[in-house]
């Protein structure tokens, strides 16, 4: 029998979709059979291979058939093969704490699946022509993906942001505002960084991460608040945000502070961290 995947069939385990005929949950590579918790083909990958994602100490990984290494509950599989690499195995635990708290299964594969997202063309190109050094160049690179995957954020965003905010200069100062992200000294209490956390290439990109991941689950995973709330912060995105979804189509207002006035922050702000993903 051949089962076709189609939108209209409705969502159910792990958010995937379900074929009413047949019962199986549609999962990209393979189906699953959620009342016998197996999947009905054994797993498969592109480069042939005796045993495809095994793992010789796992022997949970040499079972085909199974669901998550045999645990469904406190695992999730993403796409219908297992996790077989540092940054799907994390993203495959970001995605299951995500919905232990409480968040949509759809939502959070849909999380994990842009986490796992390669850094971009735009991206690539703004850290080779940025004038970070090869080391710095490489370890940023590696932090992005990292951060990306623990904390279910695309990775380009990171680039876009930092590209945004100091051209990439990780000694960048401006009013007060200090490395890649332009960190305030309030901010870098918030996020728990030293000063060299601030003006590094590597330590501060993590504690990002997990200021977007945490603002992203708050604002319903709205892409254009996230990225706001890294200027105007969570409280004051939140307040935007209940003022309805096109609230900052045109731009977001950044208030007074600390002796600063008022800014309206560009939309093309926005765009421009967009444009890397």
């Amino acid at each position: 029998m051949m089962l076709l995947h189609v939108s209209a069939f409705a969502s159910e385990f792990t958010g995937k979709e379900r074929d009413a005929e047949s019962q199986l949950d549609f999962f990209g590579a393979r189906y699953h059979a959620s009342n016998m918790g197996r999947f009905m083909s054994p797993d498969w990958s592109a480069q042939e291979e005796p045993v495809p994602y095994a793992k010789l100490n796992d022997p949970q990984s040499l079972n085909l058939y199974s669901y998550g290494l045999n645990h469904p509950l406190v695992g999730i599989d993403p796409d219908g093969h297992a996790c077989d690499d540092a940054n799907e195995m994390a993203v495959c635990h970001g995605i299951t704490v995500a919905i232990s708290n409480g968040m949509n299964a759809g939502d959070a594969l849909q999380a994990g699946q842009q986490a796992l997202q390669p850094l971009s063309n735009a991206s690539e190109n703004a850290i080779q022509n940025s004038n970070l050094t090869s080391t710095q160049a490489s370890a940023f690179e590696g932090a992005v993906s990292n951060a990306g995957a623990a904390n279910l954020i695309n990775p380009n965003l990171l680039v876009g942001l930092a590209y945004k905010e100091s051209s990439l200069d990780p000694t960048a100062v401006n009013d007060g505002a200090r490395g890649l992200y332009q960190i305030r000294r309030k901010r870098q209490q918030d996020l728990g960084l030293s000063d060299a956390d601030v003006t590094s290439v590597d330590a501060v990109v993590d504690p990002v991460a997990k200021y977007l991941s945490h603002t992203s689950s708050v604002l319903g995973g709205n892409i254009d608040l996230t990225i706001g709330s890294w200027r105007q912060g969570i409280k004051g995105i939140s307040q935007l945000n209940a003022k309805g979804p096109n609230a900052v189509s045109d731009f977001v207002i950044s208030p007074a502070a600390h002796g600063r006035p008022a800014q309206l922050l560009g939309k093309d702000y926005i765009d421009v961290i967009k444009s890397y993903f």
